[in-house]
């Protein structure tokens, strides 16, 4: 939000004049000092820029490509934004590497605004060491994955682009079938198993789009409709965490009706 943008247009000259700074609010109903500067950093860093910044400077992918620079800068000075993440999940698991939780992880995220204390009951001893508690505030990897659908739905994509959407969409597919048995260990995962079976579901949906679409074959209503439905379910918040790679996967079900 710019402080001097279209919300303070209304405003004289001199009134402009009183604004002084701005705020980042960090609400901690749901973060402890073990996940709490994931939820503060590199974000923060992108705010702080909004306000020192000329009103010109208004790209997304460039904000995103300077703040991942940032976010490896934090890291050397000590912050445990990026650290944090892969420790929990080795305690939820019991395992060293839980390489199948974390592809799940990587592409979720926590429900926002204040959707999460309508899906479950949380008080000031309520434990926060699930998935949703780990995972960062935005997931990088779907953000990258939904651009990568847009190129391939506006047929601008290059064959690595093509390559390396199957590729993902493969490895999310065949993640199901390794993590299942992970989960059952532990109380602290077992309730990620409709998430992981979801994202089975939501992959095999968006191989057969990317087929339909780079053999520029046309999709039958019945067909988008089925898969829209199903689509629509798996994008809802589950185990209190919102798979974010079924925007893209949706993208590219529609495109699928303009070849």
């Amino acid at each position: 939000v710019d402080p001097l943008g279209p919300a303070t247009s209304a405003l004289t000259a001199q009134q402009k004049q009183n604004i002084l700074g701005g705020e980042a609010t960090m609400w901690s109903e749901y973060v402890t000092p073990e996940n709490v500067d994931s939820r503060i950093w590199p974000r923060t860093a992108a705010i702080a820029e909004r306000l020192w910044s000329p009103q010109s400077v208004q790209s997304i992918p460039s904000m995103y490509a300077r703040l991942a620079a940032v976010s490896t800068k934090l890291t050397y000075d000590g912050l445990q934004h990026q650290s944090s993440y892969p420790m929990m999940l080795r305690r939820m698991t019991g395992d060293p590497d839980p390489v199948p939780l974390r592809v799940l992880g990587n592409v979720v995220q926590p429900p926002r605004l204040y959707v999460r204390r309508h899906l479950g009951s949380y008080d000031a001893f309520t434990p926060l060491n699930r998935l949703v508690d780990a995972v960062p505030p935005e997931s990088d990897t779907a953000r990258r994955f939904l651009e990568l659908a847009d190129r391939l739905a506006s047929q601008k994509a290059t064959p690595p682009d093509w390559d390396q959407a199957r590729q993902l969409l493969t490895r999310w597919r065949d993640n199901d079938g390794q993590l299942q048995p992970m989960l059952g260990r532990s109380q602290l995962t077992e309730d990620l198993r409709p998430v992981s079976a979801h994202l089975k579901q939501v992959a095999e949906i968006g191989l057969e789009a990317a087929d339909l679409l780079q053999h520029h074959r046309a999709s039958t209503s019945q067909w988008r409709a089925r898969q829209l439905a199903i689509l629509q379910k798996a994008g809802q918040p589950e185990a209190v965490v919102v798979n974010k790679v079924v925007p893209a996967v949706t993208q590219l079900v529609e495109a699928t009706a303009l070849r």
